[in-house]
């Protein structure tokens, strides 16, 4: 998203990266679990894979001729830091990671899927650290997220430069909210991952609570680590799985909700993040309901951008969704306030206050013109 932005905010942009056959698992699926052949195979293919990147990396970067002002590591690429900083010094640039993702906090305090002290996990924070270390400046997501990075690994705060993840303007299909008809139920549509991050375990138990209240109906769309567990769990009628859909077909359930949920879990996390799913529900023009904290406040106005809830709160999710149900001028003047907010924060705006955190922290000046 940010190479578009930069772009068309006037910066020279050169793209410094492997093959998509060369990144981690790609076409390979997940992991096989436990001690096995085909587990011992996976791992020492993801790394020979590491190896060819890093190769291919270092004969791409030797071919790069200056000047080159910042060297942007981009997310998720915690790993190859080290490579980026080497090829930085060579050619006196500012070295910026972009570190929106804490692998180790979200294998270990978000998702557990990871014991704090096995080899992997402490792989893990030790990536983290080092790419938090050797940057010279350090975008997050929002402030309360560098907050938490310090808090976790240190030295973050003094070179933090909180940047929104907005939304593509291609992600923009904003639709008029419908009229309800009498009977016809409030569509409460949640689109994304089942991790415990997003809290569809609160989803649900709301879901629960309004079981006899016919006005209102959800339809949770995605696959991930909880579903499987949620759905078996699950033997309401006010609820419907829809799996993975295509992108066409997303537009289309969008355009037809009246209500899209954010994230309710109960990590630090949850409550420091202002997610992509939120920003895409904001750009289609529909009110939002998602869980409070220091990371959505950052953005967002409880009552006029969108409701805010507490995190892990069932009980005060239902009541927001009846309010919105009882009430169609809030839920109008939450989508129409939510869009304008959408509207300010695409790739070209977030390109631009992307280029002008660069440009502080070159040495040199990086937009052209200046």
């Amino acid at each position: 998203m940010h190479v578009p932005g930069l772009r068309a905010a006037g910066a020279e942009v050169v793209e410094w990266r492997a093959p998509l056959w060369l990144l981690p698992g790609h076409s390979r699926g997940p992991a096989p679990s436990g001690l096995s052949a085909q587990r011992v195979g996976y791992e020492l293919g993801e790394a020979a894979r590491m190896v060819a990147r890093i190769a291919w990396l270092v004969v791409a970067g030797l071919r790069i001729r200056g000047p080159v002002d910042v060297v942007v590591v981009s997310e998720f690429n915690h790993a190859l830091t080290p490579l980026a900083r080497l090829f930085a010094r060579r050619w006196g640039a500012r070295l910026v990671v972009d570190f929106c993702f804490s692998f180790w906090d979200t294998a270990v305090n978000d998702r557990k899927v990871l014991d704090p002290r096995k080899p992997r996990a402490r792989y893990r924070k030790w990536l983290d650290a080092t790419a938090l270390r050797m940057a010279d400046d350090v975008i997050t997501e929002t402030p309360a997220t560098a907050r938490q990075f310090d808090d976790l690994f240190g030295g973050v705060l003094e070179k933090a430069h909180p940047l929104p993840l907005g939304v593509e303007e291609t992600r923009f299909s904003p639709a008029p909210l419908r009229e309800r008809e009498p009977g016809d139920p409030l569509r409460v549509l949640y689109v994304g991952s089942f991790i415990p991050l997003h809290g569809l375990d609160t989803v649900l138990e709301a879901a629960r609570l309004l079981a006899g209240d016919e006005r209102i109906s959800f339809a949770l769309c995605g696959k991930g680590q909880t579903r499987e567990a949620l759905m078996d769990a699950w033997d309401g009628a006010n609820v419907e799985f829809p799996g993975f859909v295509p992108e066409e077909e997303l537009r289309e359930r969008l355009a037809a909700a009246d209500v899209c949920l954010g994230v309710f879990g109960t990590s630090e996390k949850a409550r420091n993040v202002l997610t992509h799913k939120v920003w895409e529900a904001l750009a289609s023009g529909r009110p939002v309901v998602t869980g409070d904290g220091p990371g959505p406040r950052s953005m967002l106005v409880d009552g006029e951008t969108a409701l805010l809830v507490p995190h892990g709160d069932p009980q005060a999710l239902a009541a927001a969704l009846v309010r919105l149900a009882d009430d169609p001028a809030l839920a109008r003047r939450l989508a129409d306030a939510g869009l304008e907010l959408a509207e300010a924060h695409t790739t070209s705006q977030i390109g631009r206050m992307l280029a002008e955190i660069l440009d502080r922290s070159s040495s040199d000046r990086f937009l052209r013109g200046t």
